[in-house]
């Protein structure tokens, strides 16, 4: 089943951090000891002493979602009507700020890609980095988590790599809404528009794809994923661009052939791995009948 791309209050783990609108949680709070007669008859509700109670009346804490919850249900308030309180969401003890925005929100489809294609979360910890060889896919990278997110980075330079390590907390949550990261399992995004799935194409063929050409035999470009649905569900992509091409299930391969669907794939989502790129310009300006298509790109 395919993923949205759409963050919502429900998607929020039950151990992060609202940041409420100053007085929000106050009045919250208020309300529900109100409602119990008393902090102690409320503390005894929510399984928690009556420091904490006291904490968040104040605002000296943030309270975990599992206890807002809890406590719009004392109230007998649909959860959905604090969206417009809510201006960020904070990770668990020290962890600062993961995100300053109001939901809904959509999270980048680059991110997801590089995430599936050159990433990795690990499900149990939610240890999250991604690593590439090219300067270019690093900061497309970290582009897309910093159109969302607000936590730190650490950025590791190694012999001919960069690695982006991201906080366990951001891993977990993206766990959460999309499910495993993992090269055999995971699960691509719910796409609704061209745009989107040209994005997504281009992301995952920059850190997966490449071209290949050998001029007496065949040129065509492919994609190689272990994981056989996803190179089905991207050739369905594809498509929907009008580009043809074909999975080899027994290679974990996708590849475009034939002239048409490679120009095709040139104007409509090409790379923006410079070595694909000129990769792929070379091999159309060898193509001696069409040198005209040799200025596409």
């Amino acid at each position: 089943m395919e993923k949205s791309l759409t963050i919502e209050l429900n998607n929020i783990p039950d151990n992060l951090r609202f940041i409420l609108k100053k007085g929000s949680q106050d009045s919250i709070v208020s309300r529900a000891i109100k409602e119990c007669k008393s902090i102690k008859t409320l503390a005894e509700k929510l399984k928690v002493d009556r420091s904490t109670i006291y904490c968040w009346k104040n605002e000296w804490w943030f309270m975990k979602f599992k206890y807002l919850k809890r406590l719009m249900k004392i109230l007998d308030i649909d959860l959905n009507k604090i969206c417009d309180k809510i201006q960020g969401v904070k990770g668990q003890s020290e962890v600062k700020v993961l995100f300053k925005k109001k939901l809904p929100f959509e999270i980048p489809v680059e991110l997801i890609a590089h995430l599936q294609g050159d990433g990795s979360i690990k499900k149990r910890d939610g240890r999250c980095n991604y690593t590439n060889q090219e300067p270019l896919l690093i900061n497309s990278f970290i582009e897309s988590f910093q159109k969302c997110f607000v936590t730190k980075i650490n950025i590791y330079k190694g012999k001919g790599y960069t690695q982006v390590n991201l906080p366990a907390a951001v891993g977990k949550f993206l766990v959460s809404k999309f499910g495993t990261f993992g090269s055999k399992e995971f699960v691509i995004p719910e796409l609704k528009n061209k745009k989107s799935i040209k994005r997504y194409l281009r992301a995952i063929f920059d850190d997966e794809g490449s071209v290949v050409e050998d001029k007496k035999r065949y040129r065509y470009i492919s994609l190689r994923l272990v994981n056989k649905v996803a190179l089905e569900q991207i050739r369905k992509f594809l498509s929907k661009l009008r580009i043809d091409s074909h999975v080899y299930k027994y290679k974990f391969e996708l590849r475009i052939s034939k002239l048409e669907n490679i120009i095709r794939f040139a104007k409509m989502v090409n790379f923006t791995h410079p070595l694909q790129k000129e990769k792929l310009k070379k091999l159309l300006n060898n193509y001696k009948r069409i040198t005209r298509f040799g200025d596409i790109l």
